[in-house]
């Protein structure tokens, strides 16, 4: 059936196949009408965004800013009186999530060919001042383990509504990355507590800091896991600290550079 494009886009993009579907809105695989680049176009309706429209503009500026090999480029906005329209790159390969739900656990080599991606970007938005508070394997409405969403990897003082830095609630949210591709699920899982509802359940096993990690793994890496995942964010491991860690440097030799660490970007298919 063919995708009725938007009088916005019209002339200028046509609409391919829907990528993902949100709450706010879809995002399309496009083509440039007169290049013919594939692009992605993420299609936000305004009235179902409340008083969240902060929210995209705050994302719009974010990428503005920002210039790395392992964050999406924003090439252009279209914004009329119902409808955002992002024009971003297009990123093959899938999301990180389809990827550890149809291989499960990763081993620690490619886990941290990852992961060093992973930290270069984030660590990249944080030298740029921006914290993206939202991190996780993938960029839709689902997750590991349907429990509670984007709170499954939500920092201690983030569910606790606490004031909170935004680079330490990363580390964090990278830590329970880190944990999922090297383990296959989730840290903190809510159904072994099964008198209590799973949100309660869930919030109550982040504050403690509980969750069992599979021994096989190296000790190198169960000490990093440890770090990111450490309930007091003052204790935290750094950014700083997180790039040079020995389980990152390992088969490198060298530490995260955020600004050049990307001689191998690697796609998941």
């Amino acid at each position: 059936m063919p995708i009725l494009i938007p009088k916005a886009l019209q002339g200028l993009y046509f609409l391919c196949e829907p990528i993902a579907d949100g709450s706010f809105g879809k995002l399309y695989l496009a083509i440039h009408a007169l290049t013919r680049q594939q692009v992605a176009i993420k299609i936000i309706d305004k009235r179902k965004l409340g008083g969240e429209a902060f929210r995209v503009r705050g994302e719009i500026e974010a990428l503005k800013r920002l210039s790395h090999p392992n964050i999406y480029s924003l090439y252009h906005v279209i914004e009329t009186d119902t409808t955002f329209y992002l024009i971003l790159e297009y990123v093959p390969g899938g999301e990180l999530f389809d990827y550890i739900l149809h291989h499960g656990s990763l081993r620690e080599p490619h886990a941290r060919l990852l992961f060093r991606q992973l930290v270069s970007a984030v660590g990249y938005s944080h030298s740029k001042g921006i914290a993206h508070r939202d991190l996780k394997p993938n960029s839709d409405n689902t997750y590991l383990d349907t429990y509670c969403g984007s709170l499954a990897y939500a920092a201690p003082e983030v569910i606790a509504n606490r004031e909170y830095s935004g680079p330490a609630a990363d580390i964090w949210s990278m830590g329970v990355i880190l944990y999922a591709i090297l383990c296959g699920c989730l840290p903190f899982d809510p159904s072994r507590p099964e008198k209590l509802p799973k949100l309660i359940a869930h919030f109550i096993l982040v504050q403690k800091g509980q969750y069992v990690i599979d021994e096989s793994l190296s000790k190198s890496s169960r000490c990093l896991i440890s770090k990111m995942l450490c309930v007091d964010p003052e204790e935290r491991i750094t950014m700083s600290e997180l790039c040079k860690h020995p389980w990152v440097m390992e088969d490198w030799g060298s530490p995260i550079d955020l600004l050049v660490d990307n001689k191998q970007v690697i796609f998941l298919k």
